[in-house]
């Protein structure tokens, strides 16, 4: 069990298969969801301090109030990763 997560060791299990699947080059999303003040943030805290130095990790939250329109968490999340790419150049055919 770790410090701060009480119950979760089947989640973490989970998480840490899904690290494991990433750093051998088999990426996968995994969402996270349940009532509001369950546990989720702590639990993607304890899996954040599991990845690997070269590690990456989105997180995308979902607010009625904040993010009222369709898949809106990932197009947050494309945006910001839009910006922290150098721009590439597009392939015009021919």
């Amino acid at each position: 069990m770790r410090p701060g997560i009480l119950e979760r060791d089947a989640e973490l299990a989970v998480l840490a298969a899904a690290v494991r699947d990433a750093a051998g080059g088999h990426g996968s999303v995994v969402l996270i969801s349940s009532e509001a003040g369950i546990g989720k943030s702590s639990l993607v805290e304890a899996v954040r301090a599991q990845l690997p130095a070269e590690g990456r990790l989105l997180i995308g939250y979902c607010d009625d109030l904040a993010t009222p329109r369709t898949l809106g968490p990932f197009r947050d999340l494309s945006v910001i990763q839009a910006r922290k790419r150098p721009p590439t150049r597009a392939w015009t055919g021919g």
